[in-house]
């Protein structure tokens, strides 16, 4: 997760670079063994898309942070009332 929030701010600073490094990402596949076969997994493209979605919410992820000063409180609480 730590990783992903990494990426994340990069693709913030830099988002002209998410076509690049999503194009770059394609070729590689991690093979996952299940039920006996094998699936070749786009894994890192996985992840650069989680990082891509990740830096376009994060403003919106901010501000409501900011408006709502009881955000990090009692999110349980915030349900109940």
């Amino acid at each position: 997760m730590g990783g992903l929030c990494v990426a994340a701010a990069l693709l913030r600073r830099w988002p002209d670079a998410f076509p690049v490094v999503a194009v770059l990402a394609l070729p590689f596949r991690i093979p996952i063994a299940v039920g006996g076969s094998t699936a070749n997994l786009l894994v890192p493209l996985y992840l650069v898309v989680g990082a891509g979605v990740l830096a376009h919410i994060w403003p919106a992820l901010v501000a409501m942070r900011r408006r709502d000063p009881e955000w990090d409180e009692d999110p349980a609480g915030r349900a109940a009332r």
